[in-house]
């Protein structure tokens, strides 16, 4: 794995455009970029839906998450989750 802090990394993946979307300007607002990807599949298919990614860059992931996490912690997955996240 780079150590390179302004690769993109996967922040959370979704099931759609607009939830990326609202996560995207959420970090936005806290001066976090952001980008999504997979917006065009994600809804192609009913009976396989595609997700969406929502990607930061690395050096950004734990600002990233910490702002996912007070927005709403059961948003993170639970891999991401840590024990201060918790309410």
């Amino acid at each position: 794995m780079s150590d390179d802090p302004d690769r993109s990394v996967v922040l959370i993946e979704v099931v759609s455009e607009t939830e990326a979307a609202i996560i995207s300007a959420r970090l936005d607002a806290q001066g976090i970029s952001s980008q999504f990807a997979g917006a065009i599949t994600a809804g192609a298919w009913a009976v396989a839906p595609g997700k969406v990614q929502v990607l930061v860059c690395a050096g950004d992931l734990e600002n990233a998450r910490d702002v996912l996490a007070a927005c709403d912690p059961s948003a993170m997955p639970p891999d991401q989750l840590r024990s201060t996240d918790l309410p």
